[in-house]
């Protein structure tokens, strides 16, 4: 276990089992009943929407890590999508950057080692750094403050119920695969779930349109998918 950094894998296997339960008995049918028959511009515009309500995290995460351009870029596309009621991505039309950074990254940037493999029931995969960037975005990311506010239940839920949705819809066919392909699901997860995080430190998938953050900045495809920490088996 330790040579895995997973030195929790007995019961993290053991979550991975429940929330894989959880996503073949809910999440797996509801997605792809989703992705199969609501319209194409209604997922587009929940997309846009869900990426709209993550700018904040990704502006402040930038002007941590000293990178003012993309703060900068990441601003420009907050202003020019709250135009379009953040359903709209007018500022990828437009052609604004887009850029995707959290608090694990500016951990990272200043040094934090990556910690142990946790697997969160119904949240999915972390390691330490993750987790710990997670709650300290919580605290200052003024939608989650909103949301937390007595009296906006409704769109807290709505909110958390949209993102996973459009990520499972997003990644049915990529986690299918995985499951029919993999010889051990749990080990081929981690190791997918750590690819990503890599990438994202590494800028990897920075620059990308929203539907596009699997690809390196030179177009490349890349065995990524977009905040692993939501997932679970197909």
């Amino acid at each position: 276990y330790e040579e895995n950094d997973d030195p929790l894998e007995p019961l993290n296997r053991s979550v991975f089992e429940f929330n894989t339960a959880v996503d073949e008995a809910v999440l797996a049918t509801v997605a792809k009943g989703y992705r199969d028959y609501v319209p194409s511009v209604l997922k587009d515009r929940v997309t846009a929407l869900v990426n709209y309500l993550q700018l904040p995290v990704v502006f402040i995460s930038k002007i941590l890590q000293g990178e003012l351009d993309a703060a900068g870029d990441t601003m420009g596309r907050f202003l020019i999508n709250t135009i379009g009621l953040g359903i709209n991505d007018i500022a990828s039309e437009a052609g604004v950057p887009n850029h995707d950074a959290d608090f694990g990254t500016v951990l990272a940037h200043y040094g934090a080692e990556e910690g142990p493999y946790l697997m969160v029931p119904f949240l999915g995969p972390y390691n330490t750094r993750h987790l710990v960037g997670d709650i300290g975005a919580y605290f200052v990311n003024p939608v989650s403050r909103w949301e937390a506010k007595d009296g906006n239940e409704f769109w807290a839920f709505t909110h958390m119920g949209l993102y996973v949705l459009d990520w499972r819809a997003e990644n049915y066919e990529r986690l299918k695969q995985i499951k029919e392909t993999s010889l051990d699901f749990y080990a081929t997860a981690r190791s997918a779930y750590r690819q990503s995080r890599r990438n994202l430190i590494n800028g990897v998938i920075e620059n990308t349109n929203p539907r596009d953050s699997n690809k390196q900045g030179n177009g490349a495809e890349v065995e990524d998918f977009e905040d692993f920490e939501d997932f679970e088996a197909s």
